[in-house]
């Protein structure tokens, strides 16, 4: 994520972290908005010029210009491997024996992520467990660290 340009803004060092990414070649950032709050505040704060997703950033070679692309690279899953390994039998034998053990509930809420605070896993339990607790019928189980 890159923050807003008026958060961005507030930084004591934030004309050095913009300089200092420049000197990349490519920058990438995960959701389309990052990026254009990144060439925002390169272009307010740095007066450098972009065109679309280049930024024309000056450096100390002989053509005191260094070209440096920029844009929103999501990341993602490929849906369609998912889908069919839903389909194979074995992987569905397996989905119904995790079932069985645990009660054979109506519905399973599954999550796997790294257990990082940054990953927001405390906010999604409490939503999940609002969400059940309308419904009832609750089965928790979290993974020993």
């Amino acid at each position: 994520p890159f923050p807003s340009y008026g958060l961005f803004a507030q930084l004591p060092w934030r004309a050095q972290i913009l300089q200092g990414l420049l000197g990349a070649d490519l920058i990438g950032f995960q959701r389309a908005e990052d990026a254009r709050n990144f060439s925002r505040a390169v272009r307010s704060l740095l007066g450098v010029v972009s065109r679309r997703n280049v930024i024309v950033a000056r450096d100390e070679s002989a053509s005191g210009a260094h070209e440096v692309e920029f844009g929103d690279y999501p990341i993602s899953i490929d849906a369609d491997e998912f889908e069919q390994l839903g389909r194979d039998p074995a992987v569905r034998r397996r989905a119904r024996q995790i079932r069985s053990e645990l009660g054979d509930p109506a519905h399973v809420i599954l999550g796997i992520d790294r257990l990082d605070y940054t990953k927001g896993i405390r906010h999604r339990l409490k939503a999940y467990g609002e969400l059940l607790g309308r419904r009832g019928g609750s089965v928790w189980l979290t993974p020993r660290s």
